[in-house]
């Protein structure tokens, strides 16, 4: 006789060998997800408190010289203006003081970098001064300078060299923007972070970016790419949200006492769209500005004051040289 099992016995016993084969696999995929939230946990960890460990204000490093003109940059995004004033010191120090600003690695406070400017300022007994404003260095400028009462109070310029800023987040070519906007994505993650910083390296050590003028060395160059490399993604988000979230409206600057304004940048700035910015930055001064290509830099690059001197060197020697006749 053929025995037919009853069906609401099988139930429980196929539900036993479902279970016995379901559960290894139900662990081992429970498995990797924990790990991977606790790998995920443990990555946001480490750059919490790498952001929190590497967290410094702005600042400003004067040294004096003798001298009867002032300097003062403003580095660019992720640029570390320790470096950027140590390539740049020993030219500026034949014209007088010299003042280098450094955003930090925080939120960049446009009051905080006003104060410390006017903290500078004091040491120049009232000399004229000129300002060297890379990248996003012109945005800060303009960003403090409307301001009528820091304008009187930091007194008048002589030269403004503006070099390869934008006006704004519209001037930024769209990879750069892609770019910007992954960093701020993924800025919790450290892993991601030194990836970056790698990569970035070796990139611009094969785009030839380690060149550089007789005014530097090849060390100087190599710490200026490396410290501008081991920036952090987090502070990228930062000077990335003050970028986007800064205009340069027209007449804004033109009660500026300005003897000149000079815009340098290289023939095919691959960061600025520079041709749109100068003229922005042309409607906000109310003037003609300098634009100058200097073919002296490699045909694409962006901001390299610090690497090709020789220019801004030139035009500041030449107001000075006008002051003496005057």
């Amino acid at each position: 006789m053929t025995h037919i099992a009853n069906a609401d016995i099988l139930k429980p016993q196929l539900a036993e060998k479902l279970s016995q084969q379901v559960k290894p696999a139900l662990r081992y995929a429970l498995g990797i997800a924990a790990t991977a939230a606790l790998t995920f946990m443990a990555d946001a960890g480490a750059g919490y408190i790498n952001r929190r460990r590497n967290y410094t204000p702005a600042s400003v490093r004067t040294d004096l010289h003798e001298g009867d003109h002032t300097t003062y940059t403003l580095p660019g995004c992720r640029t570390d203006g320790e470096v950027v004033g140590d390539m740049l010191e020993p030219q500026l120090a034949k014209l007088g003081n010299t003042h280098n600003l450094s955003y930090g690695e925080g939120k960049i406070e446009i009051d905080s970098v006003k104060q410390h400017l006017l903290e500078a300022r004091q040491a120049d007994n009232g000399e004229r001064a000129s300002v060297i404003a890379m990248s996003m260095g012109g945005l800060v400028v303009a960003e403090a300078f409307r301001d009528p009462e820091f304008a009187e109070k930091f007194g008048p310029i002589d030269s403004l060299i503006l070099d390869s800023s934008p006006s704004g987040i519209e001037d930024i070519k769209p990879s750069s923007r892609r770019a910007i906007r992954a960093a701020s994505t993924l800025r919790s993650s450290y892993s991601v972070s030194k990836i970056s910083s790698w990569a970035m390296l070796q990139r611009a050590i094969r785009n030839g970016e380690a060149s550089h003028d007789e005014h530097v060395t090849d060390e100087q160059t190599m710490q200026h790419l490396k410290t501008t490399a081991n920036v952090s993604l987090n502070t990228v988000h930062n000077q990335a949200k003050f970028i986007e979230a800064s205009t340069v409206p027209e007449r804004s600057l033109e009660h500026l006492d300005i003897n000149r304004i000079y815009y340098i940048s290289s023939e095919n700035d691959p960061v600025v769209q520079t041709e749109q910015s100068v003229k922005a930055y042309e409607a906000a001064f109310g003037r003609k500005i300098i634009h100058i290509i200097d073919s002296s830099r490699p045909e694409k690059s962006h901001a390299v004051i610090p690497e090709y001197q020789e220019m801004p060197n030139m035009l500041l020697k030449s107001t000075q040289q006008d002051l003496a006749l005057a």
